[in-house]
């Protein structure tokens, strides 16, 4: 097996080759598996299924080869400590959200080359790298969402009194916001809705975009809303 020194992994931005690290051949991005429960029942003689409607999370473990034999150990362990960002130059257009460090462990291939396995623990989702921004300035507007599962975005409404948000005709769960000055975030991501980081004052549902065309209409006073869209796959 020939190594190739050209593919690495950034961790948090900052790329393995900084540290003399390089990667051969970062793997396929795994799917990631959706939970059920299943038992069996007598009564019926066959098994039953429930679909709990969300996703596990995903083990990803990239190999890394060292360049140099005096590399600083310590200064390769806390480059993957408290990361929370996974990309990879083979797959640049995605990254992962990391949850935790699932083990680091040093040794050697079968030609002898020093490697260090790294195991990650991360969100079922690929996200885009590619996080482009959105500008609504006319009410019951549609626009495009990529991937393949619905995302969790980040709003910014500018404009000023009560507004109400609506999102795909979901009138019933529609997104009030009370008393806008200038503007306000609706961060989908972190369940939060604030000014300048001052918390807001919200009733309805955060409102979550699909993965293909939607809609936004609004009632009140808006200037315009941009739209953060944290496209992800799975």
């Amino acid at each position: 097996m020939e190594i190739r020194s050209k593919d690495y992994i950034k961790l948090d931005g900052v790329s393995s080759k900084t540290i003399g690290l390089y990667v051969d051949t970062p793997p396929m991005p795994p799917m990631a598996q959706r939970r059920y429960t299943s038992w069996e029942t007598e009564q019926l003689g066959q098994s039953q299924i429930i679909d709990h409607d969300y996703y596990e999370d995903v083990t990803i473990t990239i190999t890394c080869y060292v360049f140099d034999y005096g590399i600083n150990v310590n200064k390769i362990y806390a480059w993957i400590n408290n990361s929370k960002r996974l990309e990879t130059s083979v797959y640049s257009q995605w990254f992962y959200k990391i949850k935790k460090i699932n083990g680091v462990t040093p040794g050697y291939d079968k030609k002898g080359k020093y490697k260090i396995d790294i195991s990650f623990v991360c969100e079922p989702y690929r996200y885009s790298t590619d996080n482009q921004l959105v500008t609504i300035t006319e009410s019951d507007t549609p626009f495009e969402v990529g991937g393949s599962a619905n995302t969790r975005p980040i709003y910014n409404v500018y404009g000023d009194g009560d507004i109400k948000i609506i999102v795909n005709n979901d009138i019933d769960n529609a997104l009030m916001l009370y008393d806008v000055d200038t503007v306000v975030t609706v961060d989908c991501e972190r369940m939060v809705v604030h000014t300048h980081g001052v918390p807001m004052k919200s009733s309805g549902k955060l409102p979550f975009l699909d993965a293909g065309t939607n809609d936004i209409e609004w009632t009140g006073n808006v200037k315009m809303i941009e739209i953060i869209k944290n496209e992800r796959w799975i």
